[in-house]
């Protein structure tokens, strides 16, 4: 009989706080939701990363064109959550801080102003490894400051694998030991833990690899059928986002490209 195989440790960026997380932040725009955000949430609290997991949608953003308004958006992931395990319900939360404090100015700035706002609680964050490798890109448009090494040396991070694997070395180090140097730990050498061992419920779906554009691109194709969707289709995307946000998509129209043009 094969040795069971150990459960991989989570990969967390930036111990040095010898303060435990409170709070993580799951930011994005949201565009929608899906149960991958749901697996990195629940992930999160399983692994004893956090508390608490805040979901943060973003406010209109220069680095991306938002498919529904802001309301919408918060609406979808209200009805996700509410599709999460009971035992966590209590612990995971929607907040519209970010979208209150108006201009888009990147993580780190959100992230500063948390810590101002609730200076008694230690945040987080919770970042896909693709999300990673592209820090070296981040900017704050008021400043016009890199921010991505900043918020590396000052943030405690969650990191999850999203595949394929990156096999190039990062466009800002020009070779990964100086990736390594500068942050404390070279993701390009290092596995993080899989999203598909999160939610076993929802193994018919690759939760490592679904993402808000693929789930629009659903959704555009079910409302593309004439002379109407058939019940099979919703019955596929309910499975990469959730009966409540399935629902919603359905009866509010959302990503139809009637509403779109409105």
């Amino acid at each position: 009989m094969p040795p069971k195989k150990e459960q991989e440790e989570p990969v967390v960026y930036n111990q040095k706080s010898s303060q435990a997380v409170s709070i993580a932040i799951l930011g994005g725009a949201f565009d929608p939701p899906h149960l991958g955000h749901l697996a990195m949430a629940t992930h999160a609290l399983q692994a004893r990363f956090c508390s608490e997991v805040w979901f943060m949608p973003s406010p209109d953003r220069w680095d991306k064109t938002m498919n529904l308004k802001e309301k919408d958006r918060n609406l979808l992931l209200k009805a996700l959550l509410s599709d999460a395990p009971v035992e966590l319900q209590k612990r995971l939360h929607t907040s519209d801080f970010e979208q209150k404090l108006g201009e888009f100015r990147g993580s780190l700035h959100l992230l500063r102003k948390l810590q101002e706002a609730h200076p008694k609680q230690n945040f987080g964050f919770l970042m896909g490894h693709d999300t990673l490798l592209k820090t070296h890109e981040w900017t704050d448009l008021a400043t016009h400051q890199k921010t991505g090494k900043d918020f590396l040396n000052e943030i405690p991070c969650l990191i999850f694998e999203r595949p394929p694997p990156t096999p190039h070395v990062a466009p800002n180090t020009g070779n990964s030991s100086t990736l390594q140097q500068e942050a404390g730990w070279n993701p390009l050498t290092r596995r993080a833990p899989s999203l598909g061992l999160v939610m076993p419920q929802t193994n018919s779906v690759d939760l490592d690899t679904l993402s808000s554009t693929l789930v629009r691109e659903m959704v555009r194709r079910i409302w593309n059928e004439t002379p109407s969707p058939s019940p099979q289709q919703w019955k596929a995307l309910r499975a990469y986002v959730g009966s409540s946000v399935c629902s919603l998509i359905a009866t509010k129209g959302y990503y139809h490209k009637k509403r779109l043009a409105k």
